[in-house]
């Protein structure tokens, strides 16, 4: 995990994130999972901070995997974990969930900075 982190920290100046629920649960599965997760972000914090680059956290409530990459619209038929690729009902572009959701947040983050530095 360090040398992921640290290969992609200097290479890119902000690093927009989804937050993910973190909860108490017996199950270990979730618990590594979680933990993991947690580490990983601490690492990407510590060396983004080290670098001079910016963390940039999306709501968890952000619909990442249910909007259009291409036109914004939301397709509430993908919100289930089902669903791995769908089509836009309103623009026909195709859409595997995962990617659209890592482009939806890249654009989220994007969009939050622009905010927050024209404030």
């Amino acid at each position: 995990m360090g040398k992921q982190t640290y290969a992609s920290t200097p290479r890119y100046r902000i690093y927009p994130t989804a937050q993910q629920r973190q909860q108490i649960d017996i199950n270990r599965y979730r618990a590594v999972k979680y933990s993991s997760w947690g580490e990983f972000k601490r690492q990407i914090r510590y060396k983004s901070e080290r670098y001079g680059r910016q963390l940039v956290s999306v709501s968890r409530f952000f619909a990442s995997s249910q909007l259009c990459s291409v036109c914004g619209c939301k397709y509430l038929r993908a919100k289930r974990l089902t669903v791995r690729n769908w089509t836009c009902p309103v623009c026909g572009a195709p859409h595997d969930r995962d990617l659209n959701a890592a482009t939806n947040i890249l654009h989220e983050g994007l969009r939050l900075v622009n905010q927050a530095s024209a404030a």
